[in-house]
């Protein structure tokens, strides 16, 4: 495994990766406009 540092070409997949990590989260609280699911780049 190689960790690299991100990326502005990697920020699309970031906030997607960041959006389905936090739609469980909206989901149990009914709260779905929260920081991370309205963020954009």
């Amino acid at each position: 495994m190689e960790i690299l540092k991100a990326t502005k070409n990697d920020l699309s997949e970031i906030l997607d990766l960041q959006k389905r990590a936090y739609l469980s989260d909206a989901k149990l609280l009914n709260d779905y406009p929260i920081q991370p699911l309205v963020q954009t780049l």
